[in-house]
């Protein structure tokens, strides 16, 4: 991780955004509670125009549902079903001792898997996170043609984080934060297997 923050470091002293925030997101993939990358990436990310940047909204799940970047999605999975298998059992005890406390104390489990649960929901799936960065500033097509009308008038600036949709020989299609696709160079593109 140290090593991937250098780099980014030394991309954004560079004035280099894109590279930058590629180096930052590999060294949270390797150390996901790195202070200092995280610092820096937030930093990087400051420094991109308003209509391209992260929102607040993704920032406020993410920060409500911590637990998703340090576990996958199988752990969460997992535990998920152990706390509604152990609330099944509680209450079942309670039920056959007629016992009100094992029913009560079974609220606990239960509240854990449904938040657990509610966050597949709510939080992006590792899929529709932004996987792919722009590297160097660039245009947006409707096609994947440099001949194809433009589909926004300005460029895609660098450090851009965009979701992946599909890539076809030299161009990768990509999917802006409004929901309107484009196509790009896949030159001008980094690929992440995992976002952050």
């Amino acid at each position: 991780p140290d090593l991937y923050i250098n780099i980014g470091n030394a991309a954004l002293q560079a004035e280099r955004i894109g590279p930058a925030i590629v180096a930052y997101r590999q060294a949270l993939l390797l150390a996901p509670q790195n202070l200092q990358a995280s610092q820096n990436l937030a930093y990087a990310r400051s420094l991109l125009p308003d209509w391209i940047r992260y929102g607040e909204s993704y920032d406020l799940i993410n920060s409500l549902f911590f637990w998703r970047e340090l576990w996958s999605d199988q752990q969460i999975k997992l535990v998920a079903a152990i706390c509604f298998l152990a609330a099944a059992v509680m209450l079942s005890i309670g039920i056959l001792k007629r016992q009100g406390v094992w029913r009560n104390v079974a609220i606990l489990p239960l509240l854990v898997w449904a938040v657990l649960s509610v966050s597949f929901f709510v939080h992006p799936s590792q899929a529709a996170r932004k996987d792919a960065v722009i590297l160097l500033e660039t245009r947006l097509y409707a096609a994947d043609s440099t001949t194809a009308p433009l589909r926004l008038s300005r460029p895609l600036p660098s450090g851009a984080e965009l979701e992946l949709v599909q890539q076809r020989d030299r161009w990768s299609e990509l999917k802006l934060p409004d929901g309107r696709t484009g196509w790009v160079l896949s030159n001008r593109v980094a690929q992440l297997s995992t976002s952050l």
